[in-house]
């Protein structure tokens, strides 16, 4: 006799929402077969080892931030282009003008890409954007000599 899902020892709302899948016994959880009404599973995701992730991520091109001594720990490479990064600090260590920086370095010749900046803090300052822009713009005069003002 098959055992009944209602008989797993769980939540009634999770009986109720098996039941509604169209799981009655514990043979439905049978990797061969789907539950009533549903395509078979599809494959499984290939999985990659860490050490591939990070030989992908070394082939990707990246941009110099214009700030040595974070290119050079960065391997003199500078971040990762189509990619995302995340940058986590303490409290007042100016991380918000570090990240505003490095969004007016990619949108600077040569590369003049676009940028997603994201604050998870709420302390987003369209001045301070425009500043650090400004500022860029101030200390690269090489990179932004053929921008119109």
């Amino acid at each position: 006799m098959l055992r009944p899902v209602v008989s797993i020892p769980l939540p009634s709302s999770a009986h109720s929402r098996l039941v509604r899948s169209g799981y009655r016994s514990l043979a439905d959880f049978s990797e061969c077969q789907s539950p009533p009404g549903l395509p078979p599973p599809a494959d499984p995701p290939s999985v990659r080892s860490a050490w591939t992730l990070v030989c992908q991520l070394h082939d990707q091109p990246h941009f110099l931030t214009h700030l040595p001594a974070l290119d050079a720990l960065l391997g003199s490479r500078g971040l990762p282009l189509a990619a995302v990064c995340e940058l986590v600090a303490c409290p007042s260590s100016a991380i918000a003008d570090l990240c505003l920086h490095l969004c007016a370095a990619i949108q600077m010749p040569p590369r003049q890409m676009s940028a997603v900046y994201i604050d998870s803090t709420g302390s987003f300052s369209r001045q301070a954007a425009l500043s650090a822009a400004d500022s860029f713009c101030r200390q690269h005069p090489d990179i932004h000599s053929d921008i119109d003002p």
